[in-house]
């Protein structure tokens, strides 16, 4: 498909390597473009213990990444940090898919 792959070579160019984890266990690797996301709600929300932070970003994903909604927790791990997915979509023309567009929320180490 012409589109996946001009996806794929600007996902190279400017994203960078991640990886897919489900309930513990590496699904795949690939690559992806990550941008935070600052006018859906405020970055630091009150907890019983204080402030959290609360870091969301949007991920564009290539199409090979196993990123479709299943059951357990999934996680994005890109450049040290850890995500969990929130929702997944695929984009398509006709059939293919394209590529995935992905709503992420940081995740502190120690949540793991």
């Amino acid at each position: 498909m012409i589109c996946e792959g001009y996806f794929h070579a600007v996902v190279r160019e400017i994203g960078q390597q991640v990886e897919v984890w489900r309930d513990g266990v590496l699904l795949g690797t690939g690559y992806a473009y990550l941008e935070p996301v600052f006018d859906r709600e405020d970055q630091f929300q009150p907890t019983d213990l204080g402030l959290r932070r609360r870091e969301t970003q949007i991920c564009y994903g290539q199409a090979t990444l196993p990123l479709d909604p299943a059951p357990g927790e999934t996680l994005v791990k890109a450049g040290g940090d850890t995500y969990r997915v929130i929702s997944s979509h695929a984009v398509k023309e006709g059939p293919y898919r394209i590529f995935w567009r992905v709503y992420l929320e940081w995740r502190e180490e120690d949540e793991a």
